[in-house]
């Protein structure tokens, strides 16, 4: 029976995000990431909750009801999210700066430079440093500091994901040059050692400025999944993920052998394991919670140290080289406060940091307002990395952005006032 009820909320997750894709499927892209979340995390804690072995955690999960937990936190990001981006788009008029010379719009051709010149300086990096691929002692998460060009992680990001959302931009007026610089920044994340999420979040940035501004009228068809573009798509990274997973497999001590076993491992397994963990310990043991809100600010590592098993030296090695565990994020509020307070406090992060940032993307797009779409999803990408991984520090950029716009406008209604 609780494989059963795991089963139908993770069918519940489905039907209720192909009911919001039909309903408003513009808005649905730009918040992909909440209802892909939802349905991988129920996903994999319908598979955890069978039992399994963690490996990250070195024991045996159990049924904890952690799938109806999670759950309602879902419904409350979906329901939070519709509610204040209708209230935004209906009761608020924000002004953004447009940058010009002699009446002419300069944003297009910077977003460009910079974008193509951050593409030649990572390319560059990339042919005089070692490659994951090709070196042993090298891996994804030591690429940076083992890199000629290191600082460029500073300025630029571990991916740069700002770059295919630039290309995207590009793949509106000229079609063609869009997807062979996309293909070439593929080929770049693959060869530095990157995987599956990175390559999906290019994917979604490339084509995010071509769906805000499609008109076409679209319903979801299960049948267009199986089209000759997305089966292409879907092998062409199914097999760089199983060429990676033949090469190393870091699951064997758990008894995954083969790479597709290692796949669907760490597919399933381990991407909703900490917020299983988290169930497990605070709600269904009643272990006491901490109480500390500071927690939020890197959630991740508040809960990588929490659940390592073994020499935390080495975890904090891992900590500082880049690794993570997968989806921090509400596994951490259940840690910090009981399940009512953790509801609400969600319920609040989302109104206050998720909505008003999406919303400011959605409407920067439409306006075909380049500089601002820029930043805009540069920080709305950070703030959706806090709502999965728990890095709240990184919502610090765009809270700085909707302030600064809130000023501008401000200053701008003021103006047109005075000027009456």
């Amino acid at each position: 029976m609780t494989l059963v009820l795991n089963i139908v909320i993770l069918l519940l997750i489905c039907l209720i995000s192909i009911y919001k894709l039909n309903k408003n499927y513009k808005r649905f892209y730009i918040l992909f990431y909440v209802y892909y979340q939802g349905m991988i995390t129920s996903a994999s804690l319908t598979f955890i909750e069978s039992g399994i072995y963690i490996s990250e955690q070195a024991r045996d999960s159990y049924f904890v009801w952690a799938n109806l937990v999670f759950f309602v936190f879902f419904l409350i990001s979906i329901q939070t999210l519709d509610v204040v981006i209708d209230f935004l788009e209906r009761k608020v008029k924000v002004q953004m700066p447009v940058l010009k010379l002699r009446d002419k719009k300069l944003d297009y051709r910077i977003i460009v430079l910079v974008g193509v010149l951050v593409l030649v300086l990572l390319l560059t990096n990339l042919i005089v440093s070692p490659s994951p691929l090709f070196s042993s002692g090298v891996t994804r998460f030591t690429y940076w500091e083992n890199s000629k060009l290191s600082f460029l992680r500073k300025v630029i990001g571990n991916t740069a994901i700002f770059v295919p959302f630039i290309f995207g931009w590009i793949y509106l007026r000229k079609r063609k040059l869009g997807v062979l610089l996309l293909i070439i920044y593929i080929v770049y994340i693959v060869l530095i050692g990157q995987k599956f999420s990175p390559i999906m979040r290019s994917l979604y940035a490339f084509f995010l400025p071509f769906v805000l501004h499609s008109s076409q009228n679209f319903k979801f068809n299960p049948l267009k999944l199986f089209r000759v573009n997305f089966i292409f798509i879907f092998f062409a990274l199914f097999s760089l993920v199983y060429i990676k997973y033949a090469i190393h497999n870091p699951f064997r001590s758990a008894g995954i052998e083969t790479p597709l076993q290692a796949i669907f491992y760490r597919a399933f397994g381990l991407q909703g394991h900490l917020f299983w963990g988290s169930v497990e310990q605070f709600l269904y043991l009643g272990k006491d919670k901490s109480w500390d809100f500071r927690e939020l600010y890197r959630g991740m590592h508040t809960l990588m140290r929490y659940f390592w098993y073994g020499d935390m030296n080495h975890i904090e090695a891992s900590i500082q080289n880049g690794f993570s565990f997968a989806n921090a994020y509400p596994a951490v509020l259940l840690k910090i406060v009981p399940l009512p307070l953790a509801y609400i406090t969600h319920l609040i992060l989302v109104a206050s940091l998720l909505a008003p940032s999406a919303w400011v993307l959605l409407e920067s797009v439409k306006r075909n307002n380049l500089l601002v779409a820029f930043f805009s999803f540069q920080f709305f990408n950070w703030t959706g990395v806090a709502f999965i991984m728990g890095y709240f520090n990184k919502t610090l950029p765009g809270l700085l952005l909707l302030f600064l716009l809130s000023v501008y406008s401000l200053i701008i209604l003021k103006t047109k006032l005075g000027k009456e």
